[in-house]
């Protein structure tokens, strides 16, 4: 039983370590493809603003019919057959000048917000491991722990559902692309809030279990 325990845990760890490393890896992209444009010096100016007005949308086919022929709106080139297929847009990065600087400022705090909350959910997480595979299972310790595990997975998803937002606000007002509705559903994944309810509803069933083994332990 240890051993199924210990392969869920494996999978929540790999789950979240993902989360990690995606929200990381971006980010380090977006900070080393800045810095080699800003210093090489045979890049041009244009350049440079381009790389820092970037932003990546999901995009939504305006009026879906499939009667219509309207779910696949635009064609891509087909290199393997020499003919251009239909197709349609889900997520798209634009260079597009941005005149609210403090936007990107709020969704970069909001980046490395989320990052160390996936960090510390994942140390939580790690230790209330380690304290299972000791028999340290039903302990008001690892209630705290699986209640901040559930609001720092929570708070990640607040950050990311903000920026997205912003970053939706913005692109509403700068850009539009015909046939197609700029959406930030595509941009958020219920995996990491619904882990957090999950570790909340946990703790709380750990809780109750507390209290009413000291309550019998008191009527003894």
């Amino acid at each position: 039983m240890k051993r199924r325990l210990n392969i869920l845990c494996v999978l929540v760890i790999l789950t979240l370590s993902y989360s990690v490393f995606e929200v990381g890896y971006y980010l380090f992209i977006g900070f080393r493809a800045g810095v080699e444009t800003a210093t090489d010096e045979q890049t041009h100016l244009g350049e440079v603003n381009k790389i820092k007005d970037m932003k990546t949308i999901h995009l939504l086919p305006d009026g879906i019919s499939i009667e219509g022929g309207e779910l696949l709106c635009d064609s891509v080139y087909n290199a393997k057959s020499g003919a251009y297929e239909p197709a349609a847009f889900a997520t798209l990065c634009v260079s597009v000048p941005v005149q609210s600087r403090w936007t990107n400022f709020w969704i970069g705090v909001l980046t490395i917000i989320r990052l160390i909350c996936l960090f510390k959910a994942m140390f939580f997480f790690i230790r209330l491991v380690v304290d299972i595979n000791r028999s340290q299972i039903f302990c008001w310790k690892n209630v705290s722990r699986l209640r901040r595990l559930g609001f720092l997975l929570l708070v990640s998803f607040g950050c990311c559902f903000l920026s997205e937002y912003l970053n939706l606000r913005v692109m509403q007002e700068v850009f539009e692309l015909p046939g197609y509705t700029i959406s930030m559903r595509e941009a958020l994944s219920v995996t990491i809030p619904v882990l957090g309810l999950c570790a909340l509803i946990v703790a709380e069933v750990f809780a109750i279990g507390l209290k009413m083994k000291e309550e019998q332990d008191l009527t003894i």
